[in-house]
């Protein structure tokens, strides 16, 4: 038996998320009954077996520390971080190098937020576009272009709310760009199918054959 987490909120359907540190939480109406939640959790007993599995094999990286000489990435691309003192600001990528140039002690926590300001910058200029892209394939769904709010999400990739606004999360700049995409159409599929249901999956693979491979690279780039 799965043991697992109940999270009660607002929302309108069930979901369960797989940690990397193998908690298990379901997050659910608070009107559902525990006996249904049970219900669910079995029905999904396997998928969370294999997440659980995923996990254990491919422990999460240790956390970044944001010095120089440290490698990350931008979309999927590893780039050496360096330290640099300035007279101004700046975030720039040079070659294989990207490079934070400060004009105070270059501090973890003042690089990170540096280059975290630097990212979300990007994933304002590049996710609009990407979302642009992708619902041209998507218009004989027949949905309403959706309201964009990027964040920086701890747990998820993305999600789409009921009065149809997509939030994308803007770690998603640093994976691949052809994984961002995949998440905007995933959720630009939840717009026509609000849930998980067989027929979500159809119309996903109807429009994006290879989404479980963007999927599996998505995990192996950003897990």
């Amino acid at each position: 038996m799965t043991d697992y987490t109940i999270e009660y909120s607002r929302r309108k359907t069930i979901a369960i998320i797989v940690n990397p540190d193998l908690r298990v939480i379901v997050r659910a109406p608070r009107w559902v009954r525990k006996s249904d939640i049970q219900e669910f959790v079995n029905e999904k007993r396997r998928w969370i077996q294999a997440k659980l599995q995923h996990y254990r094999r491919n422990p999460p990286p240790a956390p970044r520390q944001f010095t120089h000489g440290e490698m990350h990435l931008y979309l999927g691309a590893q780039y050496r971080l360096r330290l640099d003192t300035a007279l101004w600001k700046a975030v720039e990528l040079a070659g294989k190098d990207l490079i934070v140039a400060t004009t105070e002690p270059a501090t973890p926590d003042h690089v990170e937020t540096m280059m975290y300001g630097w990212y979300s910058e990007r994933a304002n200029e590049l996710f609009p576009e990407r979302l642009a892209l992708c619902f041209e394939r998507v218009g004989w769904a027949d949905v309403e272009y959706p309201k964009l709010v990027l964040k920086r999400l701890k747990q998820r990739w993305g999600s789409c709310h009921v009065d149809g606004k997509v939030t994308l999360n803007t770690e998603l700049i640093r994976g691949p760009v052809q994984c961002l995409d995949a998440v905007i159409f995933h959720e630009l599929c939840h717009l026509k199918v609000p849930n998980h249901s067989p027929a979500f999956y159809q119309l996903f693979a109807s429009i994006l054959p290879d989404w479980r491979e963007r999927k599996q690279l998505l995990d192996r780039t950003l897990s």
